[in-house]
């Protein structure tokens, strides 16, 4: 028995579990990208329709299943949230119950050679970073970006295809851009660690050489050597600041701006080229895909964010399957039942004490 096994065994036996995630998860996407879609079937027919009998009640239809989208939208996502953490909740507990019910059939011989407080750790931390953090914030997270992306692109493609093939080839440009920014950050947070313990030494050094500083009158110069640090320290603060900044706001605003900038021109091009009813029937399309657009970059950016996000599975496994495999106790039956020894009475004793003396 191990993590993994545990896990399959897990899924296998709770399919219910899976089906309401994956289904919360179906319908939360749904009921979003029909906010969209509506917006632009409402305009379309407001700005082609020549029946005026019907409009009203068409808009006023699509108007309501507009508002009843947004709001189902939002109340399965929050259910598909809740049932993410209950997923990982539920993980969690099995691999903490098996690992707590091997230590309970160990032997102690076996028990013994392991410190009890790290036992305690890895069985409470272990399991939370698996089922919590790595399954639950992670895997799962990951499987409803990815979901809703490719359902974000499909319906962009069928407002504007040329916008959608854009959108899609630009992905793989913004990957490349935050993964370079990402390691670029890394680098500079490195630096400015450095720098934090390059202060901290010398600010302890010259407490300790003190003395011989005030004695050869060198308070000066050592306060002009340290505020070149600092200047240092202040470049390498803003400068990893400024990288956050571009990698999690500049970059996602540039390619939005790109495409919708493409859609400014494209609109234009249709407003004096194509005919009035070709231009009309265009502007669902063009306002669908303006509110499209900037979701597709934010949940690239989310997908990005958390596949990258470090959660060392592997160890927290090795450390669990290190307590799966201790040795149990080699007795299979159940401990038979104390009542006799809690009702043991012991009945007309007595006690008796002969000194003896010698005599010298």
């Amino acid at each position: 028995m191990n993590s993994k096994s545990i896990i399959r065994n897990f899924l296998s036996n709770n399919p219910i579990k899976i089906f309401s995630v994956v289904a919360f998860s179906l319908l939360a996407i749904t009921f979003k990208i029909l906010v969209p879609v509506c917006m632009k079937v409402v305009l379309d027919y407001s700005l082609l329709s020549n029946n005026t009998n019907d409009f009203g009640q068409f808009v006023i239809l699509f108007s309501i299943i507009l508002g009843v989208s947004l709001l189902l939208s939002l109340i399965f996502d929050a259910a598909r949230q809740f049932k993410i953490v209950q997923f990982g909740n539920s993980v969690t507990s099995e691999l903490r119950s098996k690992a707590f019910q091997t230590i309970l059939k160990s032997e102690f011989y076996e028990l013994n050679k392991l410190s009890n407080e790290e036992l305690s750790k890895s069985i409470v931390n272990d399991t939370d970073l698996i089922g919590n953090k790595y399954i639950s914030s992670k895997l799962i997270k990951i499987f409803y970006h990815m979901l809703y992306l490719s359902a974000l692109v499909i319906t962009l493609c069928v407002f504007d295809v040329s916008l959608g093939l854009i959108a899609l080839v630009s992905l793989p440009m913004f990957y490349f851009i935050y993964k370079y920014l990402g390691k670029y950050q890394t680098k500079i947070q490195n630096l400015y660690s450095s720098s934090k313990n390059e202060h901290q030494y010398i600010i302890d050094d010259r407490f300790k050489q003190l003395k011989t500083i005030k004695t050869r009158n060198g308070v000066e110069e050592e306060n002009e050597s340290y505020e070149k640090v600092l200047v240092k320290y202040k470049k390498l603060y803003a400068k990893s600041i400024n990288v956050d900044k571009f990698k999690n706001i500049l970059v996602p605003a540039v390619f939005v701006s790109f495409l919708l900038l493409v859609v400014i021109i494209d609109t234009t091009v249709n407003f004096y080229e194509a005919e009035y009813t070709e231009y009309l029937r265009s502007i669902g399309s063009v306002l669908g895909s303006t509110l499209i657009i900037p979701t597709i970059y934010l949940e690239f950016k989310k997908v990005l964010d958390t596949y990258y996000t470090e959660i060392n599975f592997e160890e927290a496994a090795s450390k669990l399957d290190s307590i799966y495999v201790i040795k149990g106790e080699s007795r299979s039956e159940n401990v038979p039942s104390l009542e006799e020894i809690h009702t043991l009475k012991f009945n007309s004793i007595s006690f008796d004490f002969a000194p003896t003396y010698s005599v010298s």
